[in-house]
């Protein structure tokens, strides 16, 4: 058993080290991030074997390298990293590594690298080797003359650092990068940052995360859209035509709960952290935003998980050399904190409401308790005075009574909404009950069904809601006679912290019954304006309720669908 140091800047790649090496009988003593912390552990725990990523922050792994062999010549390193192993293999082999092992490889070969150092071999690609020992020569590859502080910077460099921000990486002066970069201008015999950068990409000196499988085509600028990923605060990815997963961004696998092995080279219709309904929409606008060529930007509310979320999802089309779009970079927000927030302001704005309606018909109901007692007593002040005085209070009195009339009206007309906290399930059922005794009465059925989220309570005025559902109900009942009928209520969250109700009716003979509903609802004056009294009494039911009623276009579509855009109560 050896006692191990992990040093990589993933947490949840630590976490996959630390458990695979236990597994094996090791015993992991320290994690560290960033270069600096790694050599100040490694003094002070002394392990047996380190476990390094070249690419971290604050000093670079081959320095890191350079530094631990320097200073504990016995001590075994093994390198596990991201970086190319083209170029890296043979530089850490140089550096005095033990073993390397990309981390595009299968674990097996992590296996077989960690059981041979334990047992004091090395573990390199073969290629790796020939590499070094060709070192003294001139070498196909430019890069290969680059020292490992060099090769560092350039690829900080690539992933679009500026100097100050390479010199706080690498615990550097700004001057000293600047420096490094000229150098690199001039072993590379280029003349500016942007030919730097392309002797960069053509070379493949700038590491990435691990891709999909070679079936799924890289864009030209892959360099540039990873830096882009990578630096990204949000969740990001990079898919390619068909959706599949190419790359992403930490805080796309931790927003998720997956490790990238599980993920790459899926498409959206099977990601598992979407419920199994959203998983065939997504993947449809997903793969039609890329045959048109289009941006994708939008709030959706969607369940990850089991959970509701609301999300800003957007990407963009990329492109070959050739101009043909090959994927999409993108990534999303996630808005419920605000959507909360919001809801729970559009819940104490109508409890506010609520209250001044109270307060309002309490003086209405003052007023009208004190009217008759002032009319008579104004009539018989009126009878009575004479005097100037009388006549003014009697005057008073007339006018406060004016002006308690005209408030109390312009009261009404603004407050005319009677909203009040509902349980919608409970209020649907009593609303249903009396008509289905109706229906059943005619030889017909009525009956209601309420999916999960049609719990939910939410503001709604009942007496518009009852007058709404009772006509909508009694119209179709008439147009069709004896029939069975069900009722479906559901709700969903929407973005802007609202709850979507919809109310689903659906017949037995839905072909027929679809056209004498329709009729008979339009003939009241639903589809035109200027029908009949009961159609325009509809649509201002419709209207105060922030309603809209939709009817099927097929057979496997409901007879008429009742959408409401509500408040929830919280």
């Amino acid at each position: 058993m050896s006692r191990v140091m992990i040093v990589d800047s993933l947490p949840i790649m630590r976490r996959a080290l630390r458990v695979m090496l236990g597994k094996q009988g090791h015993e992991v003593i320290a994690e560290a991030d960033n270069g600096l912390d790694a050599l100040a552990l490694c003094r002070d725990q002394h392990p047996d074997l380190v476990v390094l990523e070249l690419a971290i922050p604050r000093l670079g792994g081959l320095d890191v390298l350079h530094r631990l062999k320097a200073s504990q010549p016995a001590l075994k390193v093994l390198v596990y990293s991201v970086q190319d192993s083209g170029l890296y293999a043979s530089r850490s082999l140089q550096a005095g590594a033990d073993a390397f092992v990309s981390k595009l490889d299968g674990l097996e070969e992590f296996i077989r690298a960690l059981h041979a150092v334990v047992h004091g071999r090395s573990y390199f690609p073969r290629e790796a080797v020939h590499a070094a020992e060709e070192a003294g020569g001139e070498g196909s590859n430019e890069l290969a003359q680059l020292s490992a502080r060099e090769l560092m910077v350039l690829e900080l460099l690539a992933k679009g650092l500026s100097n100050q921000q390479i010199a706080e990486q690498l615990a550097l002066s700004y001057k000293t990068v600047s420096t490094y970069k000229t150098r690199l201008q001039q072993k590379l015999h280029v003349h500016s940052t942007v030919e730097l950068l392309e002797v960069t990409r053509h070379a493949a000196a700038v590491p990435w995360a691990p891709v999909a499988a070679a079936s799924a085509e890289l864009p030209q600028d892959y360099a540039m859209l990873r830096a882009l990923v990578d630096g990204s605060p949000n969740p990001m990815f990079i898919r390619d035509r068909e959706g599949r997963l190419l790359t992403c961004n930490r805080h796309f696998l931790e927003y998720y709960h997956v490790p990238f092995d599980t993920v790459r080279g899926t498409r959206l219709d099977e990601a598992p952290w979407l419920a199994p309904e959203f998983r065939e929409e997504v993947q449809r606008r997903f793969v039609a935003a890329v045959e048109q060529e289009s941006s994708l930007s939008h709030d959706t509310a969607i369940d990850i998980y089991g959970s509701t979320r609301v999300l800003h999802v957007w990407g963009i089309p990329y492109r070959d050399e050739q101009g043909q779009v090959t994927g999409m970079v993108g990534g999303l927000q996630d808005l419920s904190k605000r959507e909360v927030l919001l809801a729970e302001l559009r819940n104490a704005k109508a409890e506010a409401e609520a209250m001044s309606r109270a307060k309002s018909e309490a003086l209405a109901a003052l007023h009208r308790e004190l009217r008759a007692p002032f009319e008579q007593l104004a009539t018989a002040l009126q009878d009575r005075a004479e005097a100037a005085p009388e006549q003014a209070a009697l005057a008073l009195i007339q006018q406060a009574l004016r002006h308690a009339e005209q408030l109390l009206q312009l009261d009404a007309e603004r407050l005319a909404p009677r909203s009040a906290v509902q349980r919608l399930g409970e209020l649907s059922a009593a609303i249903l009950a009396p008509l289905s005794a109706r229906a059943q009465a005619q030889g017909a059925a009525l009956t209601l069904e309420q999916a999960p989220q049609a719990k939910l309570m939410a503001w709604i005025d009942e007496r518009h809601y009852r007058q709404l559902l009772e006509l909508l109900l009694s119209r179709t009942l008439a147009a069709v006679g004896p029939a069975a009928w069900q009722l479906t209520l559901h709700g969903q969250l929407q973005p802007g912290g609202l709850l979507l109700v919809r109310l689903d009716l659906q017949g037995q003979n839905a072909t027929q019954e679809r056209v004498a509903v329709a009729q008979a609802l339009d003939a009241e004056g639903l589809a035109e304006p200027a029908g009949s009294l009961q159609g325009i009494y509809l649509q201002h039911l419709l209207q105060l309720l922030n309603a809209n009623l939709v009817f099927g276009t097929n057979a496997d579509a409901p007879l008429w669908c009742l959408e409401m855009t509500l408040s929830p109560a919280t």
